[in-house]
């Protein structure tokens, strides 16, 4: 047993799981850190798209999409994105038109709608796709799943290996006599400063594949999780019209339902039996559960309330998996969880790119 955990051993385990994962992982940590700060990326390169200038009081949600409607008359609202806390950014109007889903950017001031993109072509989408599944869909979860494993075996099998001069590190330092020795202290260095972010990643992202190989490989149709049957709307002898009432109206009737409560999303009802459904937070809300954490439904034939939600009183299964995807991407403390998570995913990058220069040049010295 003790000869399975000799440093000879561990190496060449700590080596093959860099050799399989380290190419995935460099790719990982980059498109990790786009991730992180996609939505300025988009306001940078698309200012014409997604910023305005703040001129008098906002429109409402129903004129809004009132503008929408005439200009894609044959499209199918899902649902506004209204940016009630940043006054300079464009409402976004999600809408599908035939089989494309489109991006509708307004200016939620005059209404003038700014432009509109295909969602599956904007820089989040892109990058999502590739960081997620590779863009070749249950495969590709497949892969990273792999490579998710190596990944912590690579971070356990390291931390093991060096475990005698683990914080010897720092006073060594980065020595330049020669470039394996280089690389190989920065790549030390790097490994202990950010050790506990790495098992986070490794973690939390193989965790996530593994409910998808599992969707892939272990549960049949009828075994998902079933969703929730849709609200269906109460009979009365004389329906009301949808028109009966406003999106307005609906949001100031969330605003009172709930205290403190900013509305940020109206998601429109997919099917005639659908609710409407006012999504926002609270200042109790607990950002790692989400972005959207408070969900108010209405009845969307005669607006009539439905239901309240908060993500914080659902199941704990539930609040650990939106917890855990929430730890993975890092957006869940603002600016200091983002600076926190672009250095260890810099620090990934950099322990990746020095792996594969190690082994090459200790397989030129043998």
């Amino acid at each position: 047993m003790l000869q399975l955990f000799s440093d000879k051993n561990v190496y060449t385990l700590h080596k093959w799981f860099g050799l399989i994962s380290g190419l995935f992982l460099l790719m990982l940590s980059l498109t990790g850190i786009i991730l992180l700060y996609d939505e300025s990326l988009d306001r940078m390169f698309n200012p014409g798209l997604t910023q305005v200038a703040p001129a008098g009081e906002r429109l409402s949600a129903d004129s809004l999409l009132n503008v929408v409607k005439k200009e894609f008359p044959t499209a199918k609202i899902g649902g506004l994105l209204l940016q009630t806390q940043h006054p300079n950014w464009a409402t976004v109007a999600d809408i599908s038109e035939g089989k494309k889903r489109l991006l509708v950017h307004q200016n939620p001031y005059t209404g003038a709608i700014l432009g509109s993109r295909e969602r599956e072509k904007t820089l989040h989408r892109q990058i999502l796709m590739i960081h997620e599944h590779l863009t070749i869909g249950p495969w590709g979860h497949f892969i990273l799943f792999i490579v998710g494993l190596c990944f912590i075996g690579l971070v356990l099998t390291g931390l093991w290996y060096y475990r005698r001069s683990l914080f010897g590190v720092y006073k060594v330092g980065v020595r330049k006599t020669n470039t394996y020795i280089y690389n190989a202290d920065l790549h030390k260095l790097t490994g202990v400063s950010i050790f506990l972010f790495l098992l986070v990643m490794g973690g939390t992202g193989t965790f996530m594949h593994w409910e998808k190989v599992e969707r892939l490989f272990g549960e049949e149709e009828g075994e998902r999780r079933q969703p929730k049957a849709p609200v269906m709307a109460p009979e009365t002898k004389a329906t009301a019209s949808i028109e009966a009432y406003t999106l307005e109206t609906l949001i100031q009737k969330a605003s009172t339902e709930v205290p403190n409560f900013v509305p940020q999303f109206v998601a429109m009802p997919r099917e005639p039996q659908d609710p409407i459904a006012i999504r926002g937070s609270r200042p109790e809300s607990k950002r790692i559960l989400g972005k959207f954490n408070t969900e108010v439904s209405f009845d969307s034939s005669n607006g009539k309330l439905l239901e309240v939600k908060h993500k914080e009183d659902a199941e704990l299964e539930a609040n650990l998996e939106a917890s855990i995807e929430q730890i993975h991407f890092g957006k869940y403390g603002g600016w200091i969880s983002q600076l926190i998570y672009g250095l260890g995913s810099l620090g990934l990058a950099i322990m990746a790119f020095t792996g594969y220069v190690i082994w090459l040049r200790k397989g030129n010295k043998n």
